[in-house]
Order: C-alpha cells, then structure tokens, then sequence
C-alpha cells in the first residue's frame, strides 16, 4: 500500500514538472471594448429594445489609464 502511494505521488510532481506551461498573455489596450464614436460613422436610430453592433458614444467620461508598476509583494 505505502508503495503504490509513493509512487502515486512521485508520478503526480513529475506530471506537474512536465506540463505545458501557458502562455503570457498579452497585455490589453486601454481602450479595448469601450465603444468609440468616429466621424462619419451613422449613428443608429432604433425604436423599442434592441441589440446595436456597434453603439456610438460622443463622451466616456475623462477615461484615463496608468502604467501598475511592480506585481508582487516586496
């Protein structure tokens, strides 16, 4: 019995060794899924409750982002 344990908890770290690791990923832009307003674009005239593709907003507030230095307790 200890040996089948041992062995199934050797075999359990060298799995956990010799996975894939995931990839990095890639960091998003700060604008990325807020809805943008540009010229020329016609703007959606719809009555009731429906589903717009793509919603233009004139003003969002005063968006700003800010670089997070660091990541990790020091």
């Amino acid at each position: 019995m200890w040996v089948s344990l041992l062995k199934g908890l050797f075999f359990l770290f060298l799995s956990i060794l010799l996975a894939p690791k995931p990839p990095t990923p890639k960091p998003g832009e700060a604008l990325e899924g807020v809805p943008r307003s540009e010229e020329g674009e016609p703007i959606p005239f719809v009555y009731g409750t429906v589903w717009v593709r793509s919603p233009q907003v004139p003003w969002y507030g005063d968006f700003s982002s800010e670089a997070i230095e660091g990541g990790g307790k020091k």
